[in-house]
């Protein structure tokens, strides 16, 4: 047929090409072009097996369809939408309209001659859509909002990495579908792959995959597609069920109805994960608590925790119950080492009071110089696990909890105290400087005290890095706000705040439904904060500051913190209000920032595995201050 009508151009959405090659048609000696949706890798090889070029276009209707396109000549490219086609342009835009650096996602804004007037009979979409082209000095130029997300690569060409509205967000953490389906489709045997967030029982958010096996191959099992994405991906953007389907439903113009996949139930052929059924009396009792806890039907021996989506308030209420139900009380950091009823159920078979200790090696691995981090006033350190796994796996992190956790020492009330006590918790680690420390929040000022102190014993601080911390001078107005909200049966105050604003701070904090020792943990150090006067420290002090004004001090963080650092200060601003900071979806920037302050940090210092000279005399100037946004 292709030879009697004399085609000389093919051009199909991936989905029909799909259909094509299964027909037996490569488009050999025409021209092939593909676009309407994102190229999947697994279909961009099969394409250029015969070397031939292929083009890939890609823009919405409002902007007369194609806006960029790129001809592949090879299959080891990177596979990119391209560059601009004549008469068009296109911005990848941040939130605030503008411009992002190379390699930053944004949203693409596409502007020039083929962007239409808008829609018909529809003033109000047109507005959101159709908007100002503030790059054009042409009076009334319009630019279009695709709602389409990429990054400019260097090179000038666009990757395309997905849908904004493909964006969700699961269990406090923002996530893009399109990069777990790109990791499916580059493991053998899968050939399409759709992941969507399915909430079956309101209140329960999953991950689901749909799957369909290459031809003339059988898909991977549950455990080994688990094992692979868990290798690529952190364990919140892993699937929680999978699902094989002989092909992915269509709507009438060819796309993927992703509102036509069937429920989990629904499916005949669905691939099961492992399930590993409690063994003994023990890991039943905890089998029945992670299940109330986690809110699922059922947990098996080996799975882990935090794949579950566990976080760091339900980790203590899960041990809370543990304590209730088995008569012993566990750390909270035992869930970094053992995060599995299997594990949890050895260590309930002897003593754990061995176990306990202020310094938590939650990431231990590396070659790099250890990073010690000081817990926030609620004294626990289970919230660091997503920032010590954006520094990566070379970085070891340390995190420092507070004393009385374990409810058997007693809880520090000197700020102090806490400092002096840490220290000897990080000399097992590493006997002598130059040392890598940090503090969250409260854990800043503490950090910061550890900083004077070692100082005073002669030891060097390559850097002290104070996360989210605020200066002295607001010390009143934050502690007071939290006792007051922790302990409201003593103040009459808070009679006079509307009961909504109460309620909405107080689920903010979700601190009442945790147990008694996290109240009395954070009590104390409410007393230590309130009782310390920071004082001068002669080195340098890096400050990450979250962006909301919010009880984050003045906006001139050298106002703010040059009294207490001779050595000058350097401030990163981090997206987020306060802690957030340590959290998805702004972890991974202040990740980035911080693991640069470590690598200068590590270089000026020399540190080599714990040898070498100290610090350069004069590396920073006396004073000094840099801001990085």
């Amino acid at each position: 047929m292709w030879e009697r009508t004399g085609t000389t151009v093919v051009h199909a959405t991936p989905t029909t090409w799909r259909l094509l090659l299964e027909a037996g048609f490569n488009g050999r000696g025409r021209k092939r072009v593909i676009g309407a949706e994102p190229l999947p890798h697994d279909l961009f090889l099969r394409l250029m097996e015969n070397g031939e070029p292929l083009y890939n276009f890609y823009g919405p209707t409002e902007t007369t369809v194609w806006s960029t396109f790129h001809c592949f000549k090879s299959g080891t490219e990177t596979i990119t939408v391209g560059r601009p086609l004549a008469n068009t342009q296109v911005y990848i835009l941040d939130t605030h309209g503008q411009p992002v650096p190379l390699g930053v996602p944004g949203e693409i804004h596409i502007a020039g001659d083929g962007v239409t007037h808008g829609y018909i009979k529809l003033p109000d979409l047109t507005a959101e859509k159709f908007i100002p082209d503030s790059f054009n000095p042409r009076s009334g130029a319009l630019m279009y909002r695709t709602g389409d997300l990429g990054r400019y690569l260097e090179d000038g060409r666009i990757e395309f990495l997905g849908r904004m509205d493909h964006q969700v967000k699961v269990r406090g953490f923002r996530i893009e579908l399109g990069e777990i389906e790109a990791a499916l489709s580059r493991i053998a045997g899968v050939e399409q792959s759709v992941v969507v967030v399915r909430e079956d029982q309101p209140g329960d958010k999953r991950l689901v995959a749909y799957l369909v096996a290459a031809v003339g191959q059988t898909l991977p099992s549950a455990e080994q597609l688990h094992s692979c994405l868990k290798a690529k991906l952190p364990a919140y953007m892993v699937p929680t069920a999978y699902i094989a389907l002989e092909n992915l439903p269509l709507s009438p113009n060819g796309k993927i109805d992703r509102r036509a996949l069937p429920t989990p139930t629904q499916s005949s052929i669905r691939l099961e994960q492992t399930y590993t059924a409690p063994r003994t009396p023990v890991e039943g009792g905890l089998a029945r608590i992670w299940a109330n806890v986690l809110k699922v039907e059922r947990v098996g021996v080996q799975n882990d925790f935090f794949e579950l989506g566990g976080h760091s308030l339900l980790a203590a209420r899960l041990m809370h119950h543990i304590e209730q139900t088995f008569g012993k009380r566990l750390p909270l950091s035992l869930l970094f080492e053992t995060p599995t009823i299997e594990g949890l159920a050895a260590v309930l078979s002897r003593d754990p009071s061995h176990l306990w200790s202020s310094l938590v090696p939650i990431q231990p691995k590396g070659s790099r110089p250890p990073f010690f981090c000081v817990h926030g006033i609620g004294g626990n350190v289970v919230g660091f696990q997503s920032l010590a796994r954006h520094l990566g796996y070379d970085q070891p992190f340390y995190a420092l909890q507070a004393q009385g956790l374990d409810g058997k020492n007693q809880c520090h009330t000197r700020v102090e105290d806490m400092a002096s006590h840490y220290i000897r918790e990080m000399r097992i680690i590493q006997p002598h400087g130059p040392y890598l420390i940090g503090g969250l929040s409260f854990g800043g000022w503490v950090a910061l005290e550890m900083a004077l102190q070692l100082q005073h014993q002669n030891e060097e601080v390559a850097l002290l890095a104070l996360l989210a911390s605020n200066p002295g001078h607001l010390r009143p107005v934050t502690s007071s706000l939290a006792d007051l909200l922790f302990r409201p049966s003593k103040h009459k105050l808070l009679d006079l705040l509307p009961r909504a604003i109460i309620e909405l701070i107080r689920r903010k904090i979700a601190f009442w439904s945790v147990p008694q020792i996290l109240r009395d943990v954070y009590s104390a150090s409410a007393v230590a904060e309130r009782n310390y006067h920071l004082r001068r420290y002669s080195g340098r002090i890096t400050l990450f500051r979250p962006s909301t004004t919010l009880l984050r001090g003045s906006k001139d963080p050298h106002q703010d913190w040059s009294k207490f650092a001779g050595g000058g200060v350097e401030a990163h601003e981090i997206a987020g209000y306060h802690v957030d900071i340590i959290t998805e979806p702004h972890v991974s920037s202040l990740a980035e920032k911080l693991t640069s302050c470590l690598r200068r940090a590590q270089a000026c210092a020399r540190i080599a595995n714990n040898k070498g000279p100290t610090m350069e005399a004069g590396s920073f100037a006396e004073g000094s201050f840099v801001t990085s946004a």
